[in-house]
């Protein structure tokens, strides 16, 4: 009998999604994950102000991806889901998020977009994944985002890179270019001149 490995679970499944999730005794939701390297909260959502989630984004790409939850506040609140004010979220169109966020950021992060729900509050949620081609930079002035920055995320924040781990990221970056010609130039040397 053949055994298949498990695929790991995907990024939005609503399983996933509502695990990041618990309801308190008073009934009040909280998101459990917090504020880390991988998780951000906010409280509302407008594409016109932008410029926090990009650098969010950006510092996710940057490092190992993320989620940036909508409708949810901050740690002065233990992460209390509020809920969506709005359907704005919803009503956006994935190619409007697209293009903000391709119009800011290069190389362009990729991303996926949801939203559940918890009893009936509404929490819209954009999960990024890290970078093949970091590092990602900032390539025009938008609210909080300074054109030519690098920005990163850390426990808690996103901030502009540090040198250790801007040097980690190329490093890295030269191992993958060396270990991809590497096969190319030992064909080279046995075919000979």
């Amino acid at each position: 009998v053949e055994t298949t490995a498990a695929l790991p679970p995907d990024a939005l499944d609503e399983k996933v999604l509502r695990a990041f999730y618990r309801k308190d005794a008073s009934g009040i939701w909280h998101c459990v994950a917090g504020e880390t390297d991988e998780f951000e909260c906010k409280e509302g959502f407008s594409l016109r102000n932008f410029g926090k989630p990009l650098r969010t984004i950006a510092g996710f790409a940057n490092n190992r991806g993320g989620y940036l939850f909508f409708g949810v506040k901050d740690k002065p609140h233990g992460f209390a889901v509020c809920g969506l004010a709005d359907d704005r979220f919803t009503e956006t169109d994935q190619n409007k998020f697209s293009q903000t966020i391709r119009s800011a950021l290069a190389p362009t992060p990729r991303f996926e977009v949801a939203t559940i729900q918890l009893d009936g509050l509404k929490v819209g949620i954009i999960h990024i994944e890290p970078h093949g081609s970091k590092p990602v930079i900032a390539c025009k002035n938008e609210g909080d985002v300074v054109e030519g920055s690098i920005y990163y995320r850390y426990s808690g924040e996103t901030k502009a890179i540090s040198y250790a781990d801007l040097r980690a990221i190329l490093d890295e970056r030269d191992l993958r270019s060396r270990e991809a010609i590497l096969p190319m130039v030992q064909r080279l040397l046995e075919l000979g001149p």
